[in-house]
């Protein structure tokens, strides 16, 4: 049964009444002023340099005027001077050792002309040290001897300096060279 059912029952109404309101009161959310977050443009992360020390004094954003970023002219991105070789450098074709196919064997006749060049000398500059120095050397002197008498050789002519330059500083080029001049070190 509903109150509008009833006969002569008037529902209870109270005109006018707000529930649960204060006169009087206004609701202002929390607002921090002259202060801006501390923001630093240009600068690496975690390094502030030349920079004037933060001071806020009924300022707006924090603004640094008249400083500039730190900048270090006249030098290149990455300008570190190279002091050891490049561990891969790119040698031309005419260096390369040719090997008999599928295997790791390596034929003096099979090589390209420059090659076979400095092989030859290098066979006469073992053969003058074993002359006039060393008669009878021993296994580990072998190997630096013969060593030298390829730069040597490689030394002496002016386009063979790609050959000496692999000769310094690939150390796998120097094994497979020494075996073709030195057949007793690596047989």
């Amino acid at each position: 049964m509903q109150v509008d059912d009833v006969p002569n029952v008037v529902p209870n109404t109270t005109p006018n009444v707000v529930p649960n309101s204060m006169p009087n009161v206004v609701a202002v959310p929390s607002v921090v002023t002259n202060a801006a977050p501390h923001v630093v443009t240009n600068a690496a992360p975690h390094v502030v340099t030349n920079a004037v020390p933060y001071v806020v004094t009924n300022a707006a954003p924090h603004v640094v005027t008249n400083a500039a970023p730190h900048v270090i002219t006249n030098v290149a991105a990455n300008d570190v001077p190279n002091i050891a070789p490049n561990p891969h450098p790119v040698y031309p074709v005419e260096t390369d050792l040719i090997f008999v196919s599928g295997t790791t064997r390596l034929m003096l006749t099979a090589q390209r002309p420059l090659i076979r060049s400095v092989i030859h000398d290098a066979f006469e500059n073992v053969r003058l040290y074993l002359l006039f120095n060393h008669a009878f050397p021993d296994a580990v002197a072998i190997l630096s001897m013969v060593k030298d008498c390829l730069v040597e050789a490689a030394n002496s002519r002016e386009r063979m300096s790609s050959i000496r330059q692999r000769l310094l500083f690939d150390e796998g080029y120097v094994t497979n060279m020494i075996r073709l001049v030195s057949h007793s070190t690596y047989m």
